[in-house]
Formats: C-alpha cells, structure tokens, sequence
C-alpha cells in the first residue's frame, strides 16, 4: 500500500448521508490517516406526488432515499417493501417495513420481484431521475404495477475543498457510485484546471460509461455494493 504520508485523496461525490457513511467506512478500511473529501454533487428533494388510486400487495424502493422521502412524507403504504440493495432493505426496516433485499442493481431487483409476483400490485416509489426501466419491464411481463415520483435529485457544483484537491498537485481517487453522478462529475471537472493525478472507481460498467473520457482508465467493482467498492479502490491505492 501506498505510504501513509502519501496517501491519495478520496472524493466522494455521492448524495448525503451515504457520502458522510461512505467517509467512515474509509477510515474503518484504511485507517485514520486515510484523506476523504465530501462533496455531494446532488442533494435529495422531497416531492409531493399524487399517489395512484389502487390497493397495493407491496411497495418497491429503488434507493434509501426513497425510503427516506415515504418516511417524510408519511405515506400510508403496505407492510411489505422490495429493495434494490441491503443497504436500502436497513433502511426500510427501520423504517417499519418488512424488506427483501435483491442484493444487486435494478437487474436484479426485477428479477426478485418476478420471483416474488404474487405481491402485485407493486407500487414503484421513485426518483425523478431512474434508470433500467423497472415499471415498463414489469408491464411488458404482465405484472399489476405503478410508480409515483417522490423526490428528485437536484443538482450542486463541487465545494471549495472538492475544488482545491483537484486544481493541485497530488492524487485524488474518485468513486463514483451512479451513471447520473459520473456525468456530473465529467461536467464538473470540465469547468476546472484539473493539475491532480486523478484516478476513477465505478460501482458498474454502466457507471464507468457516463464517465466519458475517463471511461476507458476507471477501475470497476466486481459487485455493485459497497464492498465491491471497497476491494475495488484497496487495488487502486495498492497502486498509487
């Protein structure tokens, strides 16, 4: 591993709170000298939907922050939740529901919820911004199911520290945890005088892809969770 006086930058670029629990995760892994930096490209916002008017089985969340906006919102939804992933199923049984992980991406979660069919209707509880057309795949199978936007992802630039590691000497390592992110990301450093030595690590090829001219350098996960993520950045700070 790279010596501690030299140890790289991790900046992390994902929404609150996973960036600040990502952040400790890295000091658990790394140690206390590890550097992170947090600068959430994107904030959640709660939206006020007009929920569809049918009796649901179950509810399907395709993140934590959709768990966290229902619990905001004080919707009154069935017992029974589906997740993408196990970090969104904590989430979701904190916050009362019996959840199912499908361990995985929104492959995957498709897959458990046809496994699972006889909880239809399913009620997708969504952000404005969705990938892997969930609802239009679970229709074309004959599935019973609906979907309400209730928050959005908005928008905000890199902070000063986020700026100041990149227009300066050194490495800084980025994972990058959403196609939507790497595309800010990519934006983001266009509008800079990046001088850092920077390397990328991807949650998913997908991910890796939205980096555009970085694409072909990332690092990608072998799983697209947090400890896929992990493995993969010890390799890339094995590196630098």
């Amino acid at each position: 591993m790279t010596p501690q006086s030299r140890f790289p930058t991790i900046l992390i670029t994902r929404p609150e709170p996973q960036a600040s629990r990502f952040a400790k995760d890295l000091i658990a892994t790394f140690g206390p000298t590890v550097s992170t930096l947090v600068s959430p490209l994107m904030r959640p916002e709660v939206l006020v939907p007009a929920l569809p008017q049918m009796p649901f089985a179950s509810v399907v969340f395709t993140s934590e922050s959709g768990v966290r906006a229902a619990r905001e919102l004080k919707l009154t939804l069935p017992d029974m939740a589906f997740c993408v992933g196990d970090q969104t199923a904590k989430v979701a049984a904190q916050a009362g529901f019996t959840a199912l992980s499908a361990k995985g991406d929104a492959d995957d979660l498709f897959d458990l919820l046809m496994i699972h069919a006889d909880f239809q209707p399913f009620l997708l509880l969504q952000g404005k911004e969705t990938r892997g057309n969930l609802l239009e795949r679970l229709r074309a199978r004959g599935v019973n199911a609906a979907q309400a936007v209730i928050y959005e992802q908005r928008e905000q630039p890199l902070n000063a520290a986020a700026v100041n590691a990149l227009t300066n000497k050194g490495d800084v390592i980025l994972p990058v945890f959403s196609p939507r992110t790497a595309e800010l990301l990519v934006a983001a450093m266009g509008h800079i005088n990046v001088v850092a030595k920077t390397r990328f690590v991807a949650i998913s090829p997908a991910c890796a892809k939205k980096l555009g001219p970085f694409a072909e350098l990332a690092a990608v996960s072998a799983t697209p969770d947090r400890d896929g993520m992990m493995d993969a950045l010890k390799a890339v700070v094995s590196c630098t």
